[in-house]
């Protein structure tokens, strides 16, 4: 279902229109030569699947980037899953990224995963796993990245990307692959739990 990520070879994250490489994942995480690989995005609506209680304070957005190269705008969806429940956080930047009573800090990436299983639509699946701690317990938080697919354009409107506009089509296709991957996210989040 995943495969580590090594320094040896990084997944190579291509624009979906020029084939040109946007940016790739290491066993550090994202490197994108400084460039930002979303302009902006917003949390996707949605009623996470029922088995979920306990992570159900998951971020999920739906976020649009665009080439360097080609100019293509370019969505992709994210959502994150903690070890255990947190209360009102956000993916943010995971680096500076406090939930409202400063309680939640990420400290450092601890492994890179390629998602095996084929995606709808095709695109890509990727983990970067960061080491974070929650009102002073060690927890892990799990991002996954899945994309990246074309039409970024249509998901911009007068406000920017807002989940009460834009290509309706294109919400409900990232609500659908976060739909997907949430119980594989969290199966592996919790076998990763098992065996340490």
């Amino acid at each position: 279902m995943f495969s580590s990520i090594t320094a040896a070879a990084p997944v190579i994250i291509d624009c979906p229109k020029c084939r040109k490489q946007v940016w790739s994942v290491t066993n550090e995480g994202i490197e994108s030569d400084g460039r930002t690989i979303a302009d902006d995005g917003d949390t996707i609506r949605m009623r996470m699947p029922h088995p979920l209680t306990a992570w159900t304070q998951i971020d999920q957005l739906l976020l649009v980037g665009t080439c360097h190269h080609c100019g293509q705008r370019y969505w992709y969806a994210e959502a994150a899953y903690p070890s255990v429940p947190v209360a009102n956080w956000t993916i943010g930047t995971p680096q500076f990224n406090f939930d409202e009573q400063g309680g939640l800090s990420f400290s450092r990436v601890n492994g890179t995963f390629h998602g095996t299983d084929q995606l709808p639509g095709g695109g890509t699946w990727y983990v970067v796993r960061y080491n974070a701690s929650w009102q002073g317990a060690e927890i892990i938080i799990d991002q996954h990245i899945v994309g990246l697919h074309v039409n970024g354009k249509s998901m911009i409107g007068g406000n920017g990307v807002s989940s009460c506009g834009g290509n309706a089509a294109i919400w409900s296709s990232a609500a659908k692959l976060v739909e997907m991957i949430t119980p594989k996210a969290v199966a592996f989040l919790a076998e990763s739990r098992a065996a340490s």
